[in-house]
């Protein structure tokens, strides 16, 4: 009969018991009665236990994922894997106890570790969550809607900005590693998405910074309704530091479909006839209304004509596609832009925090004139000798304005708003010239 070799092992003469070669060469496994999750793996080896729950994972792995919402009905079901979630066996094993068995003198006993060890499961995210939630959160998002600032009776109202719903991916899938592998309800974590004007930004708009009113006549109706219609595109917009407002972005192409009426207007230095003849009232309003609240003016440009009802050099010409009208929010703060429009009279204001101790004011410079003389037209079917004025005309000016801001009565900003050219227009005048033979 054969006997297992041993080695015996001494240190400063002493004799430690001899153990057999075959027995220290066993490799080291999992302490007894040691539990991941509900699955055993005391006495296997690392190896052996990492197998063993990759294969517990293959079934588990398949079974939805309850997902709970307050927001989104009918949410697609999930497993771990279509949540980019898969078993990091090496790590779950690699902190599990082993048997020592030098040390463990229950080993050499032949007794087993009677309390339970409970491990955990340890958790990867190896992907991208499964698109057909977001494709779900995005059918259960309401239509978004800008942030919007009204003025009625000396009021200011707010309507916050809503937008979309977004899906918190990052923390949905730590939620469902944390969860598993219970297979708890687990809420879906869905925010807000992320706003152009912040609720607490927005609630900086807090009092009139500056309003200008122009006046016309109410019973040209045509051109009121274009005047009011053109108006109603502005009224409400918010913009942020830094951003700009066009006004042929925001009022859009001028059309009999969308509701303009044909009016008088100037084309070429003369009167004539368009549709949406009366918006550069609109936009000379609210040319001014920015002036006086000290916004920037990126693009302005004169009429080739002067206008009734504002100052010479203070009037602002829009044409789609061609001549805009350019403001910007140069200020630390959002402002809103609102129009109030009663028949003959229109107004803007601008809404947003007031500078403690300013003072904007608008000046115009020395005007420079020249006539452009008189064209004669000569007409064969008037009587020779007769004349009659067929356009008044008007003188070629040149002006210029300036803004001055003050603060507490110091001056600390001045500028030249730019030099406005009105071409104007000779005078015209028909003579006739019937021959009498033609009598």
């Amino acid at each position: 009969m054969k006997h297992a070799k041993t080695i015996t092992f001494s240190a400063l003469g002493c004799v430690v018991i001899g153990l057999p070669v075959a027995f220290l060469q066993k490799p080291a496994t999992i302490r007894p009665n040691t539990y991941v999750g509900q699955v055993s793996v005391g006495g296997l080896t690392p190896e052996q236990a990492r197998f063993r729950l990759r294969s517990w994972w293959e079934t588990e792995r398949l079974k939805p994922v309850p997902l709970t919402s307050d927001v989104v009905s009918n949410l697609p079901e999930l497993t771990p894997s279509k949540f980019g979630i898969v078993l990091d066996d090496e790590a779950t094993v690699a902190p599990l106890p082993l048997s020592d068995l030098v040390t463990d003198g229950k080993a050499f006993a032949g007794q087993l570790p009677e309390e339970r060890i409970d491990a955990k499961l340890v958790f990867k995210a190896e992907g991208k969550i499964d698109t057909s939630l977001y494709e779900a959160v995005v059918q259960a998002s309401p239509e978004p809607e800008p942030a919007r600032v009204t003025y009625s009776k000396g009021a200011i109202l707010i309507r916050k900005e809503r937008a979309n719903l977004v899906l918190d991916a990052a923390k949905l899938q730590k939620a469902v590693q944390e969860m598993l592998p219970k297979l708890e309800p687990t809420p879906v974590p869905i925010i807000e998405g992320k706003k152009r004007v912040p609720d607490e930004e927005l609630a900086k708009v807090k009092e009139v910074v500056s309003e200008y009113t122009t006046r016309f006549s109410a019973g040209n109706r045509p051109r009121s309704s274009n005047i009011q219609l053109a108006a109603s595109f502005f009224n409400g917009q918010v913009l942020m530091p830094g951003e700009k407002l066009s006004y042929n972005d925001t009022v859009g192409r001028r059309t009999i479909k969308r509701g303009f009426k044909v009016a008088g207007v100037y084309i070429n230095g003369k009167h004539d006839t368009g549709v949406g003849g009366g918006i550069c009232q609109v936009s000379t309003t609210l040319y001014n209304a920015a002036l006086f609240a000290n916004l920037g003016i990126p693009q302005r440009q004169n009429h080739s004509l002067p206008v009734p009802y504002v100052p010479l050099g203070r009037d602002a010409t829009v044409d789609f596609g061609n001549i805009d009208l350019v403001l910007q929010n140069t200020t630390d703060a959002p402002i809103a832009v609102v129009s109030t429009y009663t028949p003959g009279a229109l107004t803007f204001r601008i809404l947003g925090q007031k500078v403690p101790g300013q003072q904007v004011t608008v000046s115009q410079g020395r005007v420079s004139t020249r006539t452009r003389g008189v064209r004669t037209v000569v007409d064969r079917n008037l009587a020779a000798g007769s004349r009659r004025v067929l356009e008044g005309g008007a003188p070629a000016r040149v002006v210029s304005a300036f803004r001055t801001v003050k603060v507490n009565g110091q001056v600390v900003k001045s500028e030249n708003l730019g030099t406005s050219y009105y071409g104007g227009s000779p005078r015209v005048v028909v003579v006739g010239a019937r021959s009498t033979s033609s009598l």
